[in-house]
């Protein structure tokens, strides 16, 4: 028999000594208005007065089938709510952030490793609202008295016996028929330590349930810490605004080498891929740089020091010769390729020899398997729409039809398949998925009158099946598989993946459609309550990025609560920007992760205008 099949059949006998703790988190649950997470629920014992005393629905998160299932079998009896759910703390993921998340009974000493726990820290904090609560329990480690138990034999309150291994702070606890579980037991400083990381605040720390001083003598921690309210409290202010566009631009132009261009940012180097160079693609290369300081010069927003011209018409050039990811070589992709390279070339000072190359470049990526808008067809059909745009010349509106006729004909389920380097899946998102093809078949007018009342039917049945709503909230998965086998399950809330990218990509849509609208406003709502991210200031998967959700509500609804949370969001990013400035020495040069593309959200927020930069303007 397992140590949880076990230890589950003798439960209440092993929990009888402890009382006191549900009387503390009963109290401290009635204090917080929203979800409410206990990570180790095991039978209920403590969520289900919780749920009693709070008057709705609690989240038990248990690493034991066996004591799910008391714990339903109890619920149901006592007539409460419980949304119990299988899974492993370490690997946290709510569809809302939690107001309340608590982890009794000294359970997290069952975490072993320091990198284990980080990780339990990490995805707590990332699953609580701003001011959301973490509280926890856990023995206060005493050698001596680990010492005296090692090897002995106790009758109560379940027949065990304790092994105490002092190299590593573990005490083993053994069931007379065998079965063993182990605690690794932590200090204060180290439990001080995982907050910190974290990025939590300590709220209290006393030495027992009826909230006893913490002391020398002290044998129980017990822990709330509270998740800091992260959106800043500067009121907006069009002049702050306006000098700290000024003064990315000044850093970013200041930053520039003729030879390595814009060099990578620390923050932009994955640790599975090699080592960046210098880059010349729109999403992290100097073409969307240059894009973004020439946007923002003609928005009478910045005065640029030197005319970019001449290095914007070298890079196609430098990108033939040295590819900015060289396993894949020269591709035609719009973000990360050539398509982009030459478009931002063309808006600068347009040249035949730009056209033709992006007209090829159109043509050979009709096919590429991703059908997304980073690799694929629907980004090098966004390249011709702007061709066809600025020249009125029929061979892009033909070329934008070739693609969009194959991308049409993929469209033969819900949703698109991408084929991400031989991984197959259902995005949602827009950088890789299902709303930003949509996006770039429903911008302008050259999808024809049948496909588009099509599209916005197709389209709008797809987000509403896959919408996760509760409580005027709605999020949305990364995709529709399941994760890779030892991956979490991570929803996360940013332009490329979650509400925000949906909402942007989806607000031009259907404007007369009201369950359209109040889905698009729950989606809105959650980005709000998840606040600024942690992650940054920039478009893709920063707060510059989510604040655009907020924008295309304001154009969509007119609603002025939304362009005012939009504000909000523009003053806690130049915060942003201006405290990673500081710490990294430097600015983040690119246009979709970095602090160009701040600046233009900034810009937008002035104006106001919900116009996404690069995939709405170009």
């Amino acid at each position: 028999m397992s140590w949880d099949e076990a230890f589950a059949s003798r439960y209440d006998e092993w929990a009888a000594p402890m009382t006191a703790d549900v009387g503390f988190y009963v109290e401290l649950a009635r204090t917080v208005d929203g979800p409410i997470v206990e990570l180790a629920v095991g039978n209920g014992r403590v969520a289900i007065p919780v749920a009693q005393a709070v008057g709705r629905r609690v989240i038990g998160i248990d690493l034991s089938p066996a004591m799910l299932e008391q714990a339903r079998t109890r619920a149901a009896a006592a007539g409460v709510d419980l949304d119990l759910r299988h899974g492993d703390m370490r690997e946290l993921s709510l569809d809302e952030p939690a107001a309340l998340v608590y982890c009794p009974f000294r359970s997290l000493l069952h975490v072993p490793t320091w990198a284990d726990r980080r990780r339990t820290f990490e995805r707590v904090a990332a699953s609580l609202l701003p001011g959301g609560l973490f509280a926890w329990n856990a023995f206060a480690f005493d050698h001596a008295i680990a010492s005296r138990l090692d090897g002995a034999h106790q009758d109560t309150p379940v027949p065990h016996t304790l092994n105490y291994a002092v190299g590593d702070n573990r005490v083993d606890i053994i069931l007379d028929g065998g079965e063993t579980s182990s605690l690794w037991w932590a200090t204060k400083n180290e439990w001080l330590g995982l907050i910190d990381v974290a990025g939590l605040e300590l709220s209290t720390l006393a030495g027992g349930f009826a909230g006893e001083p913490f002391g020398d003598d002290s044998r129980e921690y017990v822990f709330v810490v509270r998740r800091p309210s992260s959106l800043t409290d500067t009121v907006w202010d069009a002049a702050r605004v306006r000098s700290a566009i000024a003064a990315i631009v000044a850093e970013t132009e200041s930053a520039f080498d003729p030879d390595s261009l814009w060099p990578p940012h620390p923050l932009d180097e994955a640790d599975d891929e090699p080592p960046l160079g210098r880059t010349a693609c729109v999403y992290l290369g100097a073409a969307g740089v240059i894009w973004a300081l020439h946007a923002l010069e003609r928005a009478g927003v910045a005065e640029l020091g030197r005319d970019w011209t001449s290095v914007a018409v070298s890079l196609p050039e430098r990108y033939r010769r040295e590819p900015d990811f060289p396993d894949q070589g020269v591709v035609p992709a719009l973000m990360i390729g050539e398509a982009g390279i030459l478009l931002v070339a063309h808006t600068l000072a347009p040249s035949r020899w730009q056209e033709d190359w992006l007209l090829k470049a159109v043509r050979d990526n009709v096919t590429h398997p991703s059908l997304e808008l980073f690799w694929g067809s629907p980004g090098t059909m966004l390249a011709a729409h702007v061709m066809y745009e600025r020249t009125g010349d029929s061979s892009w509106a033909e070329a934008w039809n070739a693609s969009a006729d194959h991308l049409w004909a993929a469209w033969d389920g819900e949703l698109w398949c991408q084929d991400l380097r031989g991984r197959r899946r259902h995005v949602l998102g827009p950088a890789h998925g299902f709303v930003g093809n949509v996006q770039v078949l429903a911008r302008g007018d050259l999808l024809d009158t049948e496909r588009r009342s099509e599209l916005d039917r197709r389209a709008i049945t797809a987000v509403t099946t896959h919408a996760r709503r509760r409580d005027g909230l709605a999020q949305w998965p990364p995709e529709v598989e399941a994760p890779r086998p030892g991956r979490p399950v991570t929803i996360r809330t940013q332009w490329c993946h979650g509400a925000p990218g949906i909402v942007a990509s989806l607000a031009p849509l259907a404007p007369g459609d009201d369950e359209l609208t109040k889905l698009l406003v729950a989606g809105g709502e959650l980005t709000w309550l998840a606040s600024p991210l942690q992650k940054g200031a920039g478009l893709c998967h920063g707060t510059a990025g989510n604040g655009y959700a907020f924008l295309k509500l304001f154009e969509r609804t007119g609603d002025v609560l939304w362009l005012h949370r939009a504000r909000a969001f523009a003053m806690h990013a130049i915060e942003q920007v201006e405290h990673a400035t500081a710490q990294q020495g430097r600015g983040r040069h690119t246009l979709w992760t970095g602090d160009p593309g701040t600046a233009l959200y900034l810009n937008s927020c002035l104006t106001p205008s919900a116009a996404l930069p690069t995939l709405d303007v170009f």
